[in-house]
């Protein structure tokens, strides 16, 4: 396997986030917030995005549903127009 395509060892992957962390501690907090929330707004706007189409499919459910109440004739002939 070329070296190029190796993935990179535990260890190696260790000390390079230990180094970045010594060398810019904020940087790196900062960076896990702004993942972190990125995550959380898109989990928002995903739970957002399903509840307003289960809110519409109810809505027009209500709007074209069934009748309530039905009449029907009892002949063949159906209902006298008088």
């Amino acid at each position: 396997m070329p070296a190029e395509r190796r993935p990179l060892s535990r260890t190696a992957l260790a000390w390079m986030m230990v180094g970045e962390w010594r060398a810019h501690p904020g940087r790196v907090v900062t960076a896990a917030l702004a993942i972190a929330i990125g995550v959380a707004l898109g989990f928002a706007v995903h739970l957002i995005n399903g509840s307003a189409q289960n809110e519409l499919a109810q809505a027009v459910r209500t709007v074209n549903a069934d009748a309530d109440l039905q009449v029907h004739a009892t002949t063949p002939l159906g209902f006298d127009e008088r």
